[in-house]
């Protein structure tokens, strides 16, 4: 019936995965097919690389009709370690949908989101659950920071599409992430999908996340160094920039540190750590792009986006466009921490 014909798609369409390394859209339903590059949202989102591509056990748990026709798929990517232990990676959720004589598979994300509100603002397209108190002058905001990022970056018109989830337990499983490593331990989240232009965030963060907004750019300048990336992702004003703190709170968390610690050979591309929870690559990242800036404008950072990839070429092109070298990179860091701690301190390109 009509169990064993989903569990037969799922069955076939993982195991063609598993042989190819491709998603195969003739197992989507064609519209989702059409629209959504790489059609698999599960298979974009969360990890890198995908979540299919560790070699990992995958089972179904269970099937559940939830309407006539229409299946929820309830999966879980595991391996077993070598004490026989059992290692979750994440349980994910897709839907199965008759059509015609088959079943195909959908989106878990467009079920879960039927009901809620969309607004269309300027670029943007708005998902949010219905609850939810829209702000439109944050919307226009968004919009605003978008299109000076494509002046700045020189980027074509992007249209997003931005869904505004109640927390971060609610963005993980409505788009069909139902477990994963993190659950429960992030306040504040979001999430850019490069190939769709599709923005999640959580109602903390609201109608404009700086710093998934941002991301825009990586599709251009994908063979861009991470680290000037992520850099970029926190370089503005606003109230929060990364885990609830602004720019100036992580700086001065970080020069607190090294005015206490005075350490004596911090690497400028994995910095140091000196909090639990702050992900350091993102300061180091903003302090590269700081003194990219100082040195050459915005076209010499845009030139290091072209063409620095790895640690090597970064360092190299650094040394050979700015001032620093390799014997001051120490002080260098210590006197770009301090002034970006400044309340005086004044960003370069308003992002």
């Amino acid at each position: 019936g009509n169990l064993k014909q989903v569990y037969e798609l799922w069955k076939n369409y993982i195991h063609d995965y598993s042989k190819t390394g491709q998603i195969d859209p003739k197992y989507w339903i064609y519209n989702e097919s059409k629209i959504i590059n790489g059609v698999d949202l599960v298979s974009q989102e969360e990890f890198n690389p995908s979540l299919y591509s560790f070699n990992i056990n995958t089972q179904i748990l269970y099937i559940k009709e939830i309407e006539k026709f229409k299946y929820k798929i309830h999966t879980i990517f595991y391996w077993i370690s070598e004490d026989n232990s059992l290692n979750i990676m994440a349980e994910a959720d897709y839907m199965a949908i008759k059509d015609g004589n088959d079943f195909k598979l959908s989106n878990f994300l467009f079920h879960s989101t039927k009901n809620w509100k969309v607004k269309k603002v300027g670029n943007i397209t708005y998902h949010h659950f219905p609850e939810y108190k829209f702000n439109y002058k944050k919307a226009y905001s968004a919009n605003k920071r978008i299109e000076r990022l494509s002046q700045l970056f020189d980027l074509p018109n992007k249209k997003i599409n931005y869904y505004i989830f109640k927390d971060c337990n609610q963005s993980e499983e409505y788009r069909g992430f139902s477990y994963l490593p993190t659950k429960y331990l992030v306040k504040s989240c979001g999430f850019y999908n490069t190939d769709n232009d599709f923005l999640y965030t959580n109602s903390f963060e609201g109608e404009n996340y700086a710093h998934e907004i941002m991301h825009i750019i990586n599709e251009k300048y994908n063979n861009s160094h991470y680290i000037i990336l992520s850099g970029l992702a926190i370089y503005n004003n606003q109230k929060r920039v990364h885990l609830g703190y602004s720019f100036f709170e992580l700086f001065n968390k970080f020069n607190d540190y090294l005015t206490k610690h005075n350490p004596s050979n911090i690497d400028l591309i994995k910095g140091i750590k000196f909090h639990n929870s702050i992900q350091t690559y993102y300061l180091m990242g903003a302090i590269i792009v700081d003194i990219l800036l100082d040195s050459g404008g915005l076209d010499l950072l845009k030139k290091s986006m072209q063409e620095t990839k790895t640690d090597e070429e970064l360092l190299n092109f650094l040394y050979k466009n700015t001032d620093i070298k390799q014997e001051n990179i120490n002080l260098i860091i210590k006197s770009k921490v301090k002034e970006l701690s400044s309340k005086n301190f004044k960003f370069k390109i308003n992002l």
